[in-house]
């Protein structure tokens, strides 16, 4: 799954509020490791977008 929404994610990576859409799914989906996984992917490859936007859908994730 985790891998699946990374693909969409870069399919989306022009659209930054469809990214935040999808990130929140994913957060919603995943496990708890896998959004770990995710969260520092998105630092690795969209690390413009994840300072921007999406840093904060992680704050309050256990880690």
């Amino acid at each position: 799954m985790l891998e699946h929404q990374k693909n969409i994610i870069l399919a989306l990576r022009s659209e930054q509020s469809l990214i935040t859409k999808e990130v929140i799914k994913s957060i919603k989906w995943l496990k708890e490791n896998e959004i770990c996984d995710l969260e520092n992917w998105l630092k690795d490859f969209l690390p413009g977008i994840y300072e921007a936007n999406l840093k904060y859908l992680f704050k309050d994730i256990p880690t």
